[in-house]
């Protein structure tokens, strides 16, 4: 059931770092300059601030927050789903033998 719950959650921020990585393209063929949405962009989209709100979360949060939020969104999402899938990934995989 993890597994499972693993797999759903990478899989789905895989296709968002993918829908992210095409308006990126799109955006910077329409603007002949090459340009990619921070996560900072994203967050604020959302309502989540990025600024020093002490009162609301930790201060190891915060400073996360802060510097990922120049991070460029495609590639951070595809990173976080490519960690999530391999940590929902099977162990009981047998290896096959490219020789038979």
């Amino acid at each position: 059931m993890v597994r499972f719950v693993l797999n759903a959650v990478g899989s789905v921020l895989l296709s968002v770092a993918v829908v992210f990585a095409v308006a990126d393209i799109a955006r910077s063929l329409a603007d002949d300059a090459w340009r990619m949405t921070p996560v900072g962009e994203i967050l604020l989209a959302i309502g989540v601030t990025t600024g020093a709100r002490a009162d609301m979360a930790s201060p190891s949060s915060i400073d996360l927050l802060g510097l990922s939020s120049a991070w460029p969104a495609s590639m951070t999402l595809a990173a976080a789903a490519f960690l999530v899938l391999f940590l929902g990934r099977s162990r009981d995989r047998t290896r096959r033998s490219l020789t038979r």
